[in-house]
């Protein structure tokens, strides 16, 4: 840690951290583009269409958003796929070096909703 950032953490309680980056890198081993072409397939797999416009989307969250949007009742459905997605990917994430330290005495935060499971999956694996 530089001088610097030890300074400004010294008088500091409280640190929030978020955990896809100091952490580790949740997509360096299930890319964002596969995620969002397996999201794709998972709306297939329970007989609905995938819309033209979901087609070219690459990042996994905007095309949650879309797809929740455009279809609705589509949403809890894409959201869970992409929770399990989550939680395989994190099980190829590559560790952040030095991440390891931010992780134990902090609060980490997670992202969307089934971010949650996913952080405590990738926090109970050793980095």
């Amino acid at each position: 840690m530089n001088a610097d950032l030890a300074e400004v953490l010294r008088s500091v309680k409280h640190v929030l951290i978020d955990f896809d980056g100091p952490i580790c890198s949740v997509l360096a081993g299930l890319p964002a583009p596969e995620v969002a072409e397996r999201l794709r397939a998972a709306v297939l797999s329970h007989g609905e269409s995938v819309s033209t416009s979901w087609g070219s989307e690459t990042d996994p969250l905007a095309l949650l958003r879309r797809i929740s949007v455009d279809r609705p009742d589509l949403g809890a459905m894409t959201d869970a796929a992409l929770t399990r997605l989550e939680e395989e990917a994190v099980q190829l994430a590559r560790p952040t070096p030095g991440g390891k330290l931010f992780s134990e005495p902090a609060a980490i935060l997670a992202g969307p909703s089934g971010w949650s499971a996913t952080t405590r999956a990738a926090l109970s694996r050793p980095i």
